[in-house]
């Protein structure tokens, strides 16, 4: 497992989730963790989603010198594993532009001594377009087979910095922030947060094709703390469309961290409420107006990890996860909704305490 999962996990008696008020659409179903695969010491980071008979799942199993990325593949029947260039770490963020298109990036974290790549999936096999980054490469955006975005703002590890791929090479940008995670609308709508020059990670990008522009949201943020080590950080962000742009975190009250939620409706900012504690990561659109997102909770003696949802009208509902085995935390790395239906995949890795994780795959 990566150095930095083992760190917050290790030594930490595990909750259970928080519950919040329910809401009747998300009650009714609910996520199942799959029998297979079940990836002994490793996890899943990220699944792509293309039809019910077609999707991805990235992860990796071992830890420092046996690092070993994992890829698989769902026929509609089962999911079976997929041979990839034969690096050393694990496969983490994904971007598709169709299912004969595909990025992945292979990176070790912080264990080190492993190759930082980005692979390529061209329907038929995978290939390595670019290895040997300087440093971590924490988001993609695939726009199409001639504009390809890698980000890595610096954090606990030393970041890739930005990259832009043209169909031949890669190219190093310098926007005027740390892009850390990125979501695209189109080849002149991508948004992205990550760190600001300053070291805040309270920081929204907008690329509007040509230029990077950039606001820290001050009008509806909660202030960062005199020290600027507990105040807000923005971890993710889901362009739904050109009108509709969702950035989540949390900030931190008192050593307790509090779920943000943030909006663009095209015209305006506004922040919205949301129960619980944790921060909040992966926003995924549910198909009938809601969204999904994980949500995990940080404290000095627990960990616990929850899938959540919000109605279109506005109801929390913490998701029924069935399946588990006895672990007792399921932390996960990605989640993906089946075009055309409310169907979604999930990436997740099982943990009980003092033992090697199980990567696996979830079903809703």
């Amino acid at each position: 497992m990566r150095a930095f999962r083992i760190a917050a996990l290790a030594g930490t008696a595990l909750a259970v989730a928080i519950a919040v008020p329910s809401s009747a659409d998300a009650a009714a179903r609910s996520w199942h963790v799959r029998a297979t695969p079940q990836i002994k010491n490793g996890e899943m980071n990220s699944v792509l989603t293309f039809s019910r008979s077609n999707a991805w799942a990235f992860g990796g199993s071992g830890e420092a010198s046996s690092m070993k990325p994992l890829a698989y593949h769902w026929n509609g029947k089962s999911w079976r594993s997929v041979t990839v260039p034969g690096l050393h770490g694990w496969l983490t963020v994904s971007s598709a532009v169709s299912a004969s298109d595909i990025w992945v990036v292979n990176s070790p974290g912080e264990a080190g001594d492993g190759t930082e790549a980005v692979l390529h999936w061209n329907g038929t096999k995978w290939s390595v377009s670019k290895k040997g980054f300087a440093g971590h490469p924490t988001s993609l955006a695939a726009i199409s087979r001639s504009n390809v975005w890698l980000f890595g703002a610096p954090g606990a590890d030393q970041g890739s910095g930005t990259w832009h791929y043209n169909g031949k090479t890669w190219t190093r940008r310098y926007p005027p922030f740390y892009p850390g995670a990125a979501s695209a609308v189109s080849a002149s709508n991508i948004w992205a947060v990550g760190r600001g020059k300053s070291g805040d990670s309270r920081t929204v990008g907008h690329y509007n094709g040509k230029t990077w522009s950039t606001t820290t949201l001050s009008k509806v943020l909660p202030a960062d703390s005199a020290d600027g080590l507990h105040g807000v950080s923005l971890r993710t962000v889901r362009a739904t469309s050109a009108k509709s742009v969702w950035v989540a975190g949390y900030f931190d009250v008192n050593n307790r961290q509090v779920p943000l939620l943030v909006h663009w409706n095209g015209t305006a900012w506004h922040r919205i409420s949301v129960p619980g504690t944790g921060t909040l990561d992966d926003i995924t659109p549910d198909g009938h107006g809601g969204l999904w997102f994980s949500r995990m909770s940080w404290s000095g003696t627990s960990n616990t990890t929850a899938i959540i949802h919000r109605s279109a009208a506005a109801s929390w509902t913490t998701a029924t996860v069935t399946g588990m085995g006895g672990k007792s935390l399921l932390v996960v790395g990605g989640l993906a909704r089946i075009p055309g239906t409310t169907t979604m995949w999930g990436a997740a890795s099982l943990h009980t305490l003092y033992a090697n994780p199980s990567g696996v795959i979830l079903s809703y």
